[in-house]
């Protein structure tokens, strides 16, 4: 089966932080094959700043404006999303919210590395859980590291 490689990097979607030029792609001992749903994607480790959630009861709200380790992820040319890479414990609120809508749910949701485990190990099955992450802007990328 075909397996996507990583021939791009997060500047190519949002730009260069200013004062930074963008970078072509991460040497071949950073790449990695990537899948969502079992079908080969580009997927990227990244550092960004949370974004504000359009839902009030949203996970990350409690997060936006605060830098937060995520997965970039690129499906076809145009459906671009990224997932949570650290992990978090719900509140006591978000937890009785969630039962509320009859949803049987744990308070600690995901772990460090979660996201990137999903794209990888998990090939981006739905029977391995993710949080969408609401981005305003990405810091830094694996790639910035790894260059």
């Amino acid at each position: 089966t075909a397996t996507a490689r990583r021939p791009w990097s997060a500047w190519h979607i949002f730009g260069a932080p200013e004062g930074d030029e963008p970078v072509e792609q991460a040497g071949p001992d950073s790449e990695q094959d990537t899948f969502w749903s079992g079908k080969p994607c580009m997927a990227e480790r990244c550092t960004v700043v949370v974004g504000e959630a359009s839902d009030e009861s949203h996970w990350s709200r409690r997060f936006a404006g605060t830098e937060r380790k995520a997965v970039m992820v690129k499906v076809g040319d145009d459906e671009t999303f990224f997932i949570d890479d650290e992990g978090f414990e719900l509140t006591d609120e978000e937890v009785a919210l969630a039962k509320s809508r009859g949803q049987d749910i744990k308070s600690q949701i995901g772990s460090p590395g979660w996201g990137w485990n999903k794209v990888t190990v998990g090939l981006g099955s739905p029977q391995f859980g993710h949080a969408d992450l609401p981005v305003d802007r990405i810091v830094s990328t694996a790639h910035d590291q790894s260059v």
